[in-house]
């Protein structure tokens, strides 16, 4: 991935790079990539875990690791080749989601009908409900 970026994006710096363990890390094991991703001195910290692993990771670590986190969700995999991005078409359109989806609907499905659903819902109450009620 370091290298495709690289090719891609002459001066790119790519600070360093972590792939933690597929277990819980240890509070030592912690310790030290927060050690690492600080003395860095980072502007952003790109985490690519898949959610919500890496939305916990970042909300565990807000004000612990100085640099703007952004969760890439496959940002990564497309840089690395892993998968196929979506037509020119689909990405002007936002669509690229549903792309995803269609690649891979046993894994991506429950996920998206859960967070896109809590998601539409929590912006109708907030923009319709709430506001109507004089609460924003």
């Amino acid at each position: 991935m370091k290298q495709g970026l690289e090719r891609d994006y002459p001066g790119i710096k790519v600070a360093g790079m972590y792939s933690p363990p597929f277990r819980p890390m240890t509070k030592e094991e912690n310790a030290r990539i927060i050690e690492k991703i600080n003395d860095a001195k980072v502007d952003f910290v790109w985490v690519g875990l898949g959610a919500p692993k890496q939305e916990r990771w970042m909300a565990d670590h807000q004000g612990k690791v100085k640099g703007f986190m952004v969760g890439v969700g496959a940002g990564f995999d497309y840089f690395a080749g892993n998968i196929k991005r979506a037509p020119e078409w689909m990405q002007r359109n936002n669509m690229e989601w549903f792309y995803r989806l269609m690649q891979e609907p046993g894994r991506l499905f429950g996920r998206y009908w859960r967070t896109n659903t809590k998601f539409l819902w929590d912006i109708y109450v907030k923009n319709f409900f709430l506001e109507k009620r004089g609460d924003l």
